[in-house]
This record gives C-alpha cells, structure tokens and sequence, in this order.
C-alpha cells in the first residue's frame, strides 16, 4: 500500500489526483489498473500478480489505520498542519511512527508541507536534517530541502502571490517561510529587547533605579 495522510481525508485528494493523472496518462501503468475511485486506485503487477494500493487516509490516533500491511510508500501532505499538542489525540507522531514501522526495504516517507511555525516537531526535524546535510554532507536515511512555490513550480501564473493580501500569509504559502512562533506573545522578544536600557544596568546586578523625569 501507499497512503496518503493528512488530517482530514479531504485533504489528501490533491495529492492523491496528482498521482491518479501520472498512472492514468501511463499507457503502460493505465493497463495495470484493476480499481479506481475517489479514494484508493489499484494496481496489478503482471511480472508477478502483486497488487499496490494507492490510498487516503485520515491520520488517526496511534496511526491505526496505516498499521494494516505493508507500506510502499507513505505521504503525509501538509505536515506542520497537524496538531502537536502532546494532549492531542492524533498526532503526527504517532502515524509517522506507525508507518516507519509498515516500511518496505526501497519504501520512502515523504513529509510536503507549507510552513506554519518555526517550532513543532515537524520544523524541528526538517530543520536538523537541513543542518545536518550542511555540515555533514547527504544523509543516508533522510533528505530535507526548502524551496519557493515558483522556484518548484516556474509555470504559475505571473503576480499570483499578489493576490494575498496578507504579507505574512503570503510569504508563508509561496516563499515557505514560516511565522515565528514568538508572534503570538503578549510581549514578543524585540519589544523587551527595546524597553531595556543596558546602559542603566548596574554592575553589581539588579538594582532599583529612579524614573527619569519625562
């Protein structure tokens, strides 16, 4: 099997139509066909009668649904949309986990996502496989890249990321880069950072200084 994960099945039709048109528009893979609807599209194999089943699926707690069998695959689309509250009931943890296990030897998990912040499990882990590759060149076991939405994809429309009006959701969606987890605070760090006068600051620590006049 290959699964399409996301947190509602809805979500992972993109995907999924993505790779229905690639098979479909195969003459030699469109033989192979034996099911297809909105949701799994089989395969037959004819050196051998092994079926693949491309599926969605909604993540589920504890990954169950994606234990059943073996994996060729696994895509878990928009991974930093899921929820990582260490009280959640489903998390991306846990089907990550659940399909490592599932894994076929050649098997791939791949984790696409548009960013959300910079925190959460999913930007950690991309962001140490990125720091990693720097230092220590390509690693055996995990790739991880950043890129523009034009720079993947050079045929969208001129001036679409125009179109959201929202510089911050903008930059998130076509450039990828995510919001900082700091923008939500009461008093973000460079406001704090603003209303300290080191120059007050005494040597000897913390001291209670005069307001200046004004």
């Amino acid at each position: 099997k290959v699964f399409f994960v996301t947190p509602k099945v809805s979500q992972s039709a993109a995907a999924f139509n993505y790779v229905v048109g690639a098979i479909m528009g195969s003459p030699r893979l469109a033989k192979c066909v034996i099911k297809r609807n909105t949701e799994e599209l089989r395969l037959r194999r004819p050196c051998d009668g092994v079926e693949i089943s491309f599926r969605c699926e909604a993540a589920s707690p504890q990954g169950n649904n994606i234990r059943s069998g073996w994996l060729a695959g696994a895509i878990f689309d928009e991974s930093a949309f899921f929820d990582q509250n260490d009280d959640a009931a489903v998390t991306w943890q846990d089907n990550v986990t659940a399909a490592l296990s599932r894994l076929l030897p050649g098997a791939q998990i791949w984790l696409p996502s548009s960013p959300w912040a910079d925190d959460g499990y999913w930007h950690e882990e991309h962001d140490k496989h990125q720091k990693r590759a720097a230092k220590q060149g390509a690693d055996s076991e995990a790739l991880a890249f950043h890129s523009s939405s034009r720079r993947l994809n050079p045929a969208l429309p001129v001036g679409l990321e125009e179109t959201i009006a929202d510089p911050m959701e903008r930059a998130r969606e076509y450039d990828a880069t995510p919001v900082s987890a700091m923008s939500d605070l009461f008093f973000p760090p460079g406001v704090l950072a603003l209303a300290i006068d080191n120059s007050r600051t005494h040597s000897a620590g913390t001291v209670r200084l005069p307001p200046i006049a004004g």
